[in-house]
């Protein structure tokens, strides 16, 4: 046994030895070779056919958005070129053995790099345990936003002022955290009791509005007004956001929009079905096709009012839209 107990030990201090021994030798210089990544293949082969295709506007999640960011296609074009020996390179020289050798030029970004982005981190992380944090115990807060909000954070400054800081919505609703996380269950919970409190307190006076007007001129005339004038509209309306991005939200908020939407639809199918009943209205579009046609021009009127465009403009616009239809 205590020779045993002698062979393990010699073995250990050996391997510990040329471990250390080979932890001294410096290390040469090895080039990344992003291109060999799939990351960067996967970039390379779709970026332009991702970009024409978000510039028209063909994903469901853009809404009214479309073509991506400036800062977006940049971030994207310089990562093509990081590391890329084509795109520019220093030369650097070894004091110690006067060995050369090309180092190729980065991108320092910090959205889409995944080798930009940890330098990024390392170097925030040094400089502040260096020179910002003190002396001193820190504790470490993290702000968690919900993924589906923050989409509209990015996109909407006024969801962004809203959204700030989920404690200051606890406090104005004065309940903790984990209560609000309780009583909605999750985000879908939470997205859902909104559309519902939506759908219970603005959407009705739309409804009892068309059902007000005795004509299909008045009614429209009513759409007009409400679309273009009405305060509760200034910032837009809550449904048209979320369905122009329905595949961000769960389930059961899918299936609220779609309610919604189904009833606006059967409500502006009635209103011309019993126009031509009335004789107010003769035309080849069926009123399938003309309910659609006012509900999709309803939302851009609303949506260019959500975006800031002056009322008469959006009023102007609306009265061409309808116009056919009367």
């Amino acid at each position: 046994m205590p020779i045993a107990r002698s062979n393990n030990r010699s073995r250990i201090l050996c391997i510990c030895t040329v471990s250390v021994s080979e932890l001294s030798k410096p290390k040469c210089y090895n080039p990344r070779h992003p291109e060999r990544t799939l990351l960067y293949q996967t970039v390379a082969e779709h970026y332009e056919t991702w970009l024409e295709l978000a510039s028209a506007g063909q994903f469901d999640w853009q809404g009214d958005h479309h073509s991506p960011k400036p800062y977006v296609r940049k971030a994207f074009e310089k990562y093509l070129e990081c590391g890329i020996f084509a795109h520019g390179f220093a030369r650097a020289r070894c004091d110690d053995c006067g060995h050369d050798f090309l180092v190729a030029f980065s991108c320092k970004g910090r959205g889409v790099c995944p080798s930009c982005n940890t330098r990024r981190m390392a170097q925030t992380a040094a400089h502040l345990c260096d020179h910002v944090f003190p002396r001193l115990p820190v504790r470490q807060w993290v702000l968690s936003v919900p993924k589906r909000l923050r989409y509209f954070m990015q996109r909407d400054g006024a969801v962004l002022g809203m959204a700030v800081s989920v404690n200051a919505i606890c406090a104005m609703a004065q309940v903790s955290k984990p209560s609000l996380y309780r009583d909605f269950g999750s985000e879908d919970g939470l997205t859902l009791a909104a559309l519902t409190h939506y759908q219970e307190t603005v959407l009705p006076p739309l409804e009892a509005l068309m059902q007000k007007a005795p004509t299909l001129s008045a009614t429209l005339d009513a759409l007009v007004a409400f679309a273009s004038d009405d305060p509760h509209m200034s910032k837009g309306c809550l449904f048209v956001k979320m369905r122009a991005t329905r595949s961000r939200f769960g389930p059961k908020t899918q299936a609220l929009l779609t309610a919604i939407e189904a009833g606006l639809q059967s409500q502006f199918t009635r209103l011309f079905k019993d126009a031509a009943a009335r004789g107010e209205w003769s035309s080849a579009i069926s009123p399938e096709i003309a309910a659609s046609y006012l509900q999709e021009q309803l939302a851009l009127a609303l949506t260019l009012r959500a975006d800031g465009v002056p009322q008469e403009r959006v009023r102007a616009l609306f009265e061409l839209a309808v116009s056919v239809l009367r």
